[in-house]
């Protein structure tokens, strides 16, 4: 380590040479990633069928900013050219930033008719906690396993709510409109080091159609606002058409492509495989590739009872 070959005064040279090498490596690192997990146990009836739910998802990004001028001093340490050492003379820094929301809730569903056209409602009452990171270091500090530490991460509990309804147009024709965390928050992390960023839940509503018979299904979504995010990001609003295959319940092959309409990032291709034997067992996996080398999985394990 650095901070320790200059406080022992020893291997200096050599220890400077080494972070050179690693916050050459460090300033080209610019990852993101959304994650998410969830689960339901639904209870269908003819009253008021509801369902439990739990799900989890977030987003995450990590990045180095590394000033030439450290390059450059630790070059002069390096060569013998600079001898006595300031440590603290390094100002690049390692950035992280996370936000994991989970949502609790009961999801209750009641089938409407009006003028004569049936049509469903959803409504899902949830308890809401949105955990927050802000790991901001000098990049000789950097360790990624203090990420979550206590000083870094702050959380803040509360409500919200989704609503959406559905109709069947025909035998062949659905059209949809979902609504999500209705309750607008705005959450900032700690301070850490003089910085802090701020998280939105924003409400986020999408359209949708879609075309299906037996075998064959189409579909096209659309967000009418940004889904929730730092505010310092670039944000998601997305354009999505998919079709699936669907050879008689037992498997399904799946292809889509999403725009994002709000920035130049997120857009991509997917596609996915389904088994559902019996219609009892269902399992999914589909991959993700996009722009700005964008990559992603998905697998769902579902039971029918």
């Amino acid at each position: 380590m650095f901070d320790s070959a200059v406080d022992n005064q020893h291997g200096v040279q050599q220890a400077a040479a080494n972070l050179k090498h690693r916050l050459q490596e460090f300033r080209n690192i610019n990852a993101d990633a959304q994650v998410g997990v969830s689960a339901v146990a639904a209870m269908a009836n003819d009253t008021l069928p509801f369902a439990l739910m739990v799900k989890s998802y977030g987003t995450v990004s990590v990045n180095g900013k590394v000033n030439d001028a450290d390059l450059d001093y630790l070059d002069k340490v390096a060569n013998g050219t600079i001898t006595d050492v300031d440590k603290n003379a390094l100002t690049s820094r390692a950035f992280g930033r996370a936000a994991v929301i989970t949502d609790v809730g009961i999801s209750f569903a009641k089938e409407l008719e009006t003028a004569g056209q049936k049509w469903s409602l959803g409504v899902t009452p949830k308890y809401q906690r949105v955990d927050l990171f802000n790991y901001n270091v000098t990049v000789r500090d950097y360790d990624k396993d203090d990420f979550d530490g206590d000083k870094y991460h702050n959380t803040k509990n509360g409500f919200n709510a989704d609503i959406g309804a559905y109709t069947d147009l025909n035998d062949n024709w659905t059209v949809g409109l979902v609504a999500q965390n209705i309750i607008p928050r705005s959450i900032d992390t700690k301070v850490v080091n003089g910085f802090k960023e701020t998280f939105k839940v924003r409400p986020q509503a999408t359209a949708g159609v879609s075309w299906h018979n037996d075998l064959f299904t189409t579909a096209l979504d659309i967000d009418l606002t940004p889904a929730s995010g730092f505010t310092s990001d670039s944000k998601r609003q997305f354009a999505s058409v998919g079709a699936e295959f669907n050879a008689w319940k037992w498997a399904q092959l799946r292809a889509g492509y999403r725009q994002n309409m709000a920035s130049n990032s997120g857009s991509a291709f997917t596609a996915g495989v389904g088994i559902s034997p019996f219609d009892v067992v269902h399992i999914d996996v589909s991959g993700l590739v996009g722009t700005d080398h964008d990559y992603g999985a998905m697998a769902q394990l579902q039971f029918t009872f």
